[in-house]
């Protein structure tokens, strides 16, 4: 079932509610709320601000899950930059010691998970390849596929 669900359309305030659930994201560096494709969306900086959530192991996925977000990039990532949709850490010291992430890099969508055997499977997708547009991120596993 749907583990969690975080709309990011409040109109203001520090947190950002989890609508299937009791995983509230709290907002890092004072991101705010701006006109989005379905009422308000979280606007980002692409520098330091971001949502956190506060590690569960519901949150942890290896082996069946499906990630989905929407994007709107005012400029496209640069070679070798991800913009990051949904990022689960395992260690909040080491940024690259993840569980999965959905994100924007090369102009393409970049999806990644460290799977059951703890090796870390990549995949990707369609192109990123306008600016100033609503873009829907998905990515399904149902080990051993990647969708």
């Amino acid at each position: 079932g749907l583990l969690a669900h975080w709309k990011m359309n409040e109109s203001g305030g520090s947190t950002a509610a989890d609508s299937a659930g009791t995983n509230t994201a709290t907002l890092i560096n004072t991101p705010i709320f701006a006109a989005g494709n379905f009422g308000n969306a979280l606007k980002l900086d692409g520098v330091d601000e971001y949502a956190s959530v506060p590690h569960t192991a519901a949150l942890s996925l290896n082996s069946t899950f499906t990630l989905a977000s929407w994007m709107y990039c005012e400029t496209l990532p640069g070679v070798n930059r991800w913009y990051v949709a949904i990022f689960k850490g395992t260690s909040a010291f080491n940024p690259y010691d993840f569980n999965y992430a959905l994100a924007v890099t090369n102009g393409k969508v970049d999806f990644e998970f460290i799977d059951t055997l703890g090796l870390n499977q990549v995949f990707v997708g369609g192109s990123i390849t306008t600016p100033r547009t609503w873009y829907h991120l998905a990515a399904t596993y149902d080990h051993p596929k990647a969708r």
